[in-house]
């Protein structure tokens, strides 16, 4: 077990762990792992004639405490983001303070509400 927070791709057994069960949809995913626990996973999913980018924080984990590698995990999807040939959207969370904020910064620009589309 790994003692430093670490991004690594996610697997079947990750997904399991964080969520319960393994979702339905297919994911392009990363999980942020601290001391080999994961406590955030964020990914790509095709929803229709879309994508829609996406960071899940564990129950408990305050996303502030671990803005940095929270900020590094989703520049690591924006690139993938950047090869979509499709619209990509995400939904700012208004319980986590800055998800909007952050979301602008990444690229992402408001269209209504909590919906956010991806300006390439």
């Amino acid at each position: 077990m790994s003692n430093v927070i670490e991004i690594i791709p996610t697997n079947k057994e990750l997904l399991e762990r964080f969520y319960g069960s393994v979702p339905s949809r297919t994911l392009k995913s990363l999980t942020v792992l601290d001391k080999g626990e994961p406590i955030a996973i964020g990914g790509i999913y095709r929803e229709h004639e879309w994508y829609v980018m996406f960071m899940d924080v564990m129950d408990g984990i305050k996303p502030r405490d671990h803005k940095r590698i929270l900020l590094k995990c989703s520049k690591i999807l924006i690139k993938k983001v950047q090869q979509l040939k499709l619209p990509v959207y995400s939904l700012a969370d208004p319980e986590i303070v800055g998800s909007d904020i952050l979301l602008e910064h990444m690229g992402f620009e408001q269209i209504y509400g909590d919906v956010y589309q991806w300006q390439n």
